[in-house]
This record gives structure tokens, C-alpha cells and sequence, in this order.
């Protein structure tokens, strides 16, 4: 069944609260050691722009009277995964760059694109992103390069999705008596001497037993969520359903779900009206990278998981989901159930711990 509706998670989830979850399996297998490195904070971490995992290429377009390079195109999730650059550390970036026309300083905005941080969390100081620019007089078709550091002032959530955003002509331009650029600029990134830190690697020289293999993992939905509102869709001014979907990737640090992976959910807790007919369940992906919508166990979404539960009554539910695709960037839970007669109406549910 194709979702009844393609809407972010957070937009769909009503008082969510989202904590660490606790996930299950084989021990100290890739993926489920703690996202704690042997590093000590505060620490240093090196960012190479040219070493984003999606594009390398920067091109900017108008966004409220500014000039915005476009968000999930400068990521490094992948490096910082296992150990999550906290508020006090350093981020030293270095930078080897080409642009298309003169540019006269360009902001750069380190930040957490996570479903956790509502896509769109500052990590740095407005000082630092204000006062410490890049690309001071560069010439078209000649590169520049260097290197700056930022103290991060905020933490990266958990599950941290790592990644850069540039400004130019806004505000910081008047005050510091620079030139507005007033046209939109294409920068090609280059390598420079240095890699980008991979706490991965930080993992291993740990001492850590990991595993490439397939995993088998089981998680408590009250350790995502402490209360959901399943919210009516429609199409067409009719009513097609009831549900919810709602972020779980905190519930896997290190490496999301994979092709192979076995993920077990359980969720136990009360609606606060009847619901008269059966209730689904479907794991997913539904993030910026995917279009806000992949089906990664396609084999086994859909899973009838409860009927007829009862208003105040305990329910205690498992779904398991044969993960076919491995995820991008987060992982969903996707509840729903059919407006079979009038008595289906929307609901709120509330989620206790099994333990």
C-alpha cells in the first residue's frame, strides 16, 4: 500500500518526545556500539569541503533577499556518525574552491539536518558565522583556498546529520561595508591536503568488536515517543485514513538499517479512543534524501498489527520488518488505520516502556 500522505515526520507527530532509544541484537556489532569515541572531548575535528558524500559542487540561488547555497548537498554524516561533535569542540575546515564570478566573502553555516533537530539546527556562534567568512576577493576561474576554525556553541543531536550551508549578500555584508555580489554563483570544491576526521576510525583504534554483517535488532517504540496523534488524511475533501509517522533513527547509532538487517518493534501503551478496526504498520524512510518517502521493507510493510483495541485498555504489539534497502539518511515508523465506518476517528496514543 502507497502512504495516504508524503508529509515530514515532525509535521505529523503531535508532542512527540524523543529521548534515546535502546536497540537489541548480536553484541558489539557495527552499528550498535554506543556513539562514544575514545577521543576525549572537547576535541578537534578536520573537514575537508570537497569530501561530501552527495555533491561537490555549490550553486546558490535567491532565498529571502540572500543568496543561499541549497541544504543536503554539503553532508558529512557518514564521518562524524560515530561520535557526534559536541558543543566546545572545533570544527576545522579547509578549503580549496572555484568560482564562476568574483565573490567578496561567503558565510559558512555548520548545522543538523536531523529529523531530531527539525532539519534545520545552528551549531556555531552568530559571531562565527557573521565574522569568520571564506572566500574574501576571490576572482572568477581562480582558486582560493584556506583554512578556518569554528568552536561549535551548540551539539549535534544523536543521530547528527552533518552539514554546510554558505550565505552571501545578507546583513553581514552592510555591516561589514562589503560589495552586494547581487548574482548567484557556482563553486567547485576541490580536494586539499587533509581527509576529513571518520570516528569510525576512531571506533576501531577503541578496541571495539564490530561486525559487517547483518544485524538483528529490536527496539521499543516508548523509547522514540512517548505520545503520538494518528491525524486523519484525505484526498479529494475524503477521508482515505488515520496516521502517524514518526522518527526512530536515534534508536541506531553508528549505521542506520541496511539491506539484510532484521528490525524487530514493539510498542505497548493506550489510545485514548476505541478504534474499531485494524491497525498497520510499515518501517520507512522519510527524509530529504529520498524525496520524503522509500520503502525499505517492502516485503513486509503493511503488517496487520492490532484490531478493534479498546479505549484506556493496554495494547502490546511487535512488528519485525525484513529491511530490503538499506537507509540514507533516518528511518520512520509509518502507524495507520482505514476509516472502515463512522465509529474510526482520530487518536492519540500513548506509549509505555515493556521493561
Amino acid at each position: 500500500m502507497k502512504k495516504m500522505l508524503k508529509l515530514f515526520a515532525g509535521l505529523l507527530t503531535l508532542s512527540a518526545l524523543f529521548v534515546s532509544c535502546a536497540s537489541t541484537g548480536g553484541s558489539a556489532k557495527k552499528g550498535e556500539a554506543e556513539m562514544v569515541s575514545s577521543v576525549p572531548h572537547p576535541r578537534t575535528y578536520i573537514l575537508d569541503i570537497a569530501d561530501s558524500t552527495v555533491e561537490t559542487t555549490t550553486k546558490f540561488s535567491p532565498n529571502n533577499g540572500i543568496r543561499q547555497s541549497p541544504s543536503h548537498s554539503l553532508v558529512y554524516t557518514e564521518f562524524f556518525k560515530y561520535d557526534v561533535p559536541q558543543a566546545g569542540d572545533t570544527i576545522e575546515v579547509h578549503y580549496k574552491g572555484v568560482s564562476d564570478i568574483d565573490l567578496d566573502g561567503i558565510e559558512i553555516y555548520l548545522m543538523d539536518a536531523s529529523p531530531a533537530a527539525n532539519y534545520w539546527k545552528g551549531l556555531m556562534a552568530q559571531e562565527d558565522i557573521d565574522g569568520r567568512p571564506i572566500a574574501i576577493n576571490a576572482k572568477a576561474g581562480v582558486p582560493f583556498e584556506g583554512v578556518e576554525s569554528y568552536v561549535l556553541k551548540e551539539s549535534g543531536t544523536k543521530r547528527c546529520a552533518f552539514e554546510i550551508v554558505f550565505f552571501y549578500d545578507n546583513i553581514w555584508y552592510k555591516n561589514q561595508g562589503l560589495s552586494k555580489i547581487g548574482k548567484d554563483a557556482t563553486i567547485k570544491w576541490e580536494k586539499t591536503d587533509v581527509n576529513t576526521t571518520n570516528t569510525y576510525d576512531d571506533l576501531v583504534a577503541s578496541g571495539a568488536e564490530l561486525s559487517t554483517g547483518p544485524k538483528t535488532m529490536t527496539i521499543d517504540l516508548a523509547d522514540a515517543s512517548k505520545l503520538i496523534e494518528m491525524q486523519q488524511t484525505s484526498e479529494n475533501g475524503v477521508i482515505t485514513g488515520f496516521q502517524s509517522i514518526f522518527d526512530i533513527s536515534a534508536c541506531f547509532p553508528g549505521d542506520l538499517p541496511m539491506a539484510g538487517d532484521t528490525i524487530t518493534v514493539n510498542f505497548k501503551g493506550t489510545s485514548n479512543n476505541d478504534i474499531p478496526t485494524q491497525i498497520y504498520a510499515s518501517i520507512v524512510e522519510n527524509t530529504a534524501a529520498v524525496g520524503w518517502w522509500a520503502e525499505i521493507a517492502p516485503g513486509t510493510a503493511n503488517q496487520l498489527c492490532a484490531e478493534n483495541i479498546v479505549a484506556g485498555e493496554p495494547f502490546d504489539l511487535t512488528a519485525t520488518f525484513n529491511i530490503e534497502t538499506s537507509c540514507v539518511e533516518g528511518v520512520s515508523i509509518q502507524l495507520y488505520y482505514k476509516p472502515t465506518s463512522e465509529d474510526v476517528v482520530p487518536t492519540m496514543w500513548k506509549f509505555v516502556s515493556q521493561q
